[in-house]
C-alpha cells in the first residue's frame, strides 16, 4: 500500500458481465481500499480522449505520442495494450540470439556486429515504447503488469 492514500481518484473502468464496476488495482492500493468499504461513485461514459477532463495532461502526451490521436478511450486503451505486450518476430529474436553468441565466443564479423548493434538499438527503442505504454495505462488505472508477468512466468 502507498505511504500516502489517496482520497478521490479518476480512472476509466469498465462494466463487468455481471453488473459490477471494475476498480483497477492499482486505484484500489492508492487508496487503501479493503473488500467491503462503501465509495461514493460518479459515473460518466468516457467517450473520447479529448474530452475527458479526468485525463492528465501527461498522459493525454504518451497517448499522443504513442498513438495519435485516438477516435475514443477503448481505442486509445487498446493500442496501448498491444504496443505494451507486442514482442519481436521470432525470427529476429532468433537472429539476435544467434549473434549474441557469435559476439560472446568472439566469432562475429563486423557486418554481423552492426547487425546486432542495430537489433539491440531496435529492441531498446521497444523497451521505451512499452514502458511509455504501460505507463500511460497506468495513469488511466490499468496495470497490466501482474498480467504481463503471468505470461512470462507461464501462468
Amino acid at each position: 500500500m502507498a505511504s500516502e492514500e489517496i482520497q478521490s481518484s479518476h480512472y476509466i473502468g469498465k462494466v463487468l458481465p455481471d453488473g459490477h464496476l471494475e476498480i483497477p488495482q492499482t486505484v484500489f492500493e492508492q487508496m487503501g481500499l479493503r473488500y467491503g468499504d462503501e465509495l461514493e461513485v460518479a459515473l460518466r461514459k468516457a467517450t473520447s480522449v479529448e474530452t475527458e477532463v479526468s485525463i492528465p495532461e501527461e498522459t493525454r502526451s504518451l497517448i499522443k505520442e504513442l498513438v495519435g490521436t485516438p477516435k475514443s478511450l477503448k481505442e486509445a486503451v487498446e493500442a496501448l495494450t498491444l504496443i505494451a505486450t507486442e514482442m519481436a518476430p521470432p525470427k529476429k529474436q532468433q537472429r539476435l540470439s544467434d549473434l549474441l553468441w557469435k559476439n560472446q565466443d568472439g566469432a562475429i564479423t563486423a557486418e554481423e556486429e552492426k547487425e546486432l548493434d542495430a537489433l539491440i538499438s531496435e529492441g531498446q527503442q521497444q523497451t521505451i515504447r512499452k514502458a511509455k505504454a504501460i505507463l500511460a495505462l497506468k495513469h488511466l488505472g490499468i496495470d497490466i503488469v501482474p498480467d504481463l508477468e503471468a505470461r512470462i512466468m507461464g501462468k
